[in-house]
């Protein structure tokens, strides 16, 4: 019976170490594409930016088209900035418990 044991042990460790290299490699694999993928999206926002500035220069000089662009990234910016620590604090509410989640 001890033999039997020792064998499921054995068989238990080696099918957890196998678990455990199968989902590091999915997990880097992840990595690697959520890195590329987010190069690829912020080389798109560049071209977005350019062509927009290129865009509106005509009907607003160059520094009127500049100024628009920064302007509405910055604001969408500080938007997404605000709903994130929005969530961040309510998760921190959840865990200590101080604040009414219903929001």
């Amino acid at each position: 019976m001890i033999e039997d044991g020792r064998t499921y042990l054995d068989a238990e460790i080696q099918f957890q170490k196998t678990r455990v290299a199968y989902v590091a490699t999915r997990a880097r694999d992840a990595a690697i594409l959520v890195a590329i993928g987010s190069g690829l999206a912020l080389l798109a926002l560049v071209a977005l930016t350019v062509g927009l500035v290129i865009a509106l220069t005509p009907h607003l000089t160059a520094w009127g088209a500049m100024a628009l662009v920064t302007g509405a990234w910055a604001t969408l910016s500080a938007i997404f900035i605000r709903k994130a620590a929005q969530r961040w604090n309510r998760l921190v509410a959840a865990f200590l418990q101080k604040k009414d989640l219903s929001e």
